[in-house]
């Protein structure tokens, strides 16, 4: 059998919570996980956000030539999972790395490792035989039992965290909290974003060393905080005031203005003040000033995928197109608080959705059929999302579902994400115009594997349209 055929072999053992067969795997190929530290990330929603600024701003703003990214799942190639200094792994590095994998495998019976667990050591192989000075680590799934609990971490994040993955992780806020904040050595530091459940946060301050090397992020404000202290109720303890702070640094400067952190509330901006945070409060990197390379705010923010904007020009008026991977109640939720806040003056003609299997999916609807209440005349285009981890939302039983709580709903069905662009495209070619130049807005939104199989099928899916 090939090697990626073995590869894709391993997808019917599905997902395994365990660390056995990755450690005994691990140390069969002599630890490569140990030989470099590690940033590890986890969390609900922006946690690959997170990883990818990070990424960016060792790039861009510390002159570091060798940072690895893992990142999970990926959007249109496996490779994307694994980036070195923001240039996707080649292909036939990674085939070679996984051949190396594979006769270990073959040697060691009783271990059976899934497809994910394989990426995730292709990629500390990477890592370790390119020397990289930093690895940043997207954690899968949870984080207590997650393969990427076994990197050598020199700090922690816990993005936001909400109910997702019962079935696995748990009922409540808080047991999904104590997964999540597993990944957290001994003695090592840890940024969280605020949680409003007390149960919640008192498992987050657990599970450090000591209160002193935990800091809350309090997304409201933009603030960081010790562990230990409410934010919203006294002052005290506050670490970094933005606005005062970020303009001693060059970093937040455009032209003769100052960036302005709060000015929207979204997973990215969030993710550049934690990422910042990390670096130059939490691990005091110093910025290799030779190195450097001048990069706007922007373009820091943007990656594929998340909150990407896309021009597509058809026979008439161009047509915007917001693709977003939201993927579960909160991250829907924000995503539209977000679109709504920086596109004030459009209104989508367009929605384009399809979805993986959702613990409530009435909840994950509602920012989207009050979306529609507000805003007349909204097409949804429904569809389901392939090469998934779980088989899709069926595109009808999502019309139903919509058609039950939004009667008047206009919804059209497509089997597959590529007729659900090309109903998409065709029509905004048919859709009368008052003025010529007026251009079209639509969303793409629900699943990152939806954003994966819309941008293969714009032909947006190079591995440069990956790396940066």
């Amino acid at each position: 059998m090939k090697i990626r055929g073995w590869l894709e072999s391993l997808k019917k053992r599905g997902m395994q919570l365990g660390l056995e067969s990755t450690k005994v795997l691990l140390t069969a190929l002599g630890n490569p996980e140990q030989k470099f530290p590690s940033i590890h990330v986890a969390g609900s929603n922006g946690k690959g956000s997170c990883c990818y600024i990070m990424a960016k701003l060792m790039k861009y703003k510390f002159g570091k030539e060798n940072v690895g990214l893992f990142t999970s799942p990926h959007l249109c190639h496996i490779e994307e999972r694994i980036r070195i200094n923001g240039k996707v792994i080649k292909p036939k590095y990674f085939d070679e790395i996984l051949g190396k994998i594979r006769k270990v495998v073959e040697q060691i019976p009783e271990i059976e490792p899934t497809f994910y667990e394989i990426t995730f050591v292709a990629a500390m192989i990477a890592f370790a035989e390119q020397n990289i000075e930093w690895a940043i680590i997207e954690t899968g799934l949870g984080g207590r039992l997650d393969a990427t609990k076994l990197v050598k971490s020199k700090v922690c994040v816990l993005t936001s965290i909400s109910l997702e993955h019962t079935d696995v992780l748990g009922n409540s806020i808080e047991e999904i909290a104590a997964e999540k904040a597993a990944i957290i050595p001994k003695n090592t530091p840890v940024v969280a974003f605020w949680n409003e459940s007390e149960k919640a946060r008192k498992v987050i301050e657990s599970s450090v060393s000591s209160l002193t090397l935990g800091f809350w992020y309090d997304p409201v404000t933009s603030f960081f905080f010790n562990f230990g202290v409410d934010p919203r109720e006294q002052e005290i303890g506050t670490i970094m005031p933005p606005k005062d702070k970020l303009r001693l640094n060059s970093d937040y400067k455009q032209g003769e203005q100052y960036y302005d952190p709060t000015f929207l509330r979204s997973f990215l901006n969030d993710a550049l003040l934690v990422s910042r945070f990390v670096l130059y409060e939490l691990l005091r990197l110093k910025p290799n000033s030779d190195k450097l390379e001048h990069k706007s705010i922007e373009s820091l923010l943007e990656f594929p995928g998340r909150m990407q904007e896309i021009q597509i020009n058809k026979s008439k008026s161009p047509l915007r197109l917001i693709l977003d991977s939201a993927h579960n109640p909160s991250g829907m939720k924000r995503a539209f608080l977000e679109i709504q806040e920086k596109y004030r003056n459009k209104i989508a003609r367009y929605i384009l959705l399809g979805t993986s299997p959702q613990n409530d999916l009435n909840d994950f609807l509602d920012p989207i059929i009050e979306y529609c209440i507000n805003n007349e005349n909204v097409k949804l285009i429904l569809t389901q999302p392939e090469g998934g981890r779980y088989k899709p939302v069926n595109a009808k039983l999502l019309e139903e579902e919509i058609i039950k709580q939004l009667p008047q709903a206009n919804t059209i069905v497509r089997n597959s994400p590529h007729s659900a662009l090309e109903e998409l495209l065709n029509e905004w070619d048919n859709y009368p115009l008052e003025n010529e130049s007026e251009e079209g807005f639509a969303i793409c939104i629900g699943s990152l594997y939806l954003a994966g199989n819309i941008l293969s099928s714009l032909r947006k899916d190079s591995f440069d349209d990956f790396s940066f």
